[in-house]
C-alpha cells in the first residue's frame, strides 16, 4: 500500500486505497476496498438522542443551510 500518510501503513487500516505514482487505481475489492480493524480503535462516545439544534444552524430565506 502506498498512501499519502508519509508512506506508513496505518495499523487500523490494514487494506486501504491503491495509490501508485500518485494515482488512485480501482481495486477488485467490494465497496471502496478499504478494511477497518476495530481492535485498534477506542470507543469514545455514543450518541443516543437526535440533535435538533435548529437555532444554531443558519438557514437562508429560501431554505438551504448556510454557514455565514
Amino acid at each position: 500500500m502506498e498512501y499519502n500518510y508519509q508512506g506508513r501503513i496505518l495499523p487500523h487500516v490494514p487494506v486501504c486505497l491503491d495509490f501508485k505514482n500518485g494515482k488512485l487505481y480501482p481495486s477488485g475489492r467490494p465497496g471502496l476496498g478499504v478494511e477497518l480493524d476495530f481492535k485498534h480503535l477506542t470507543w469514545i462516545a455514543e450518541i443516543t438522542e437526535p440533535v435538533t439544534a435548529r437555532e444554531q444552524t443558519y438557514f437562508r430565506p429560501d431554505g438551504p443551510i448556510t454557514n455565514w
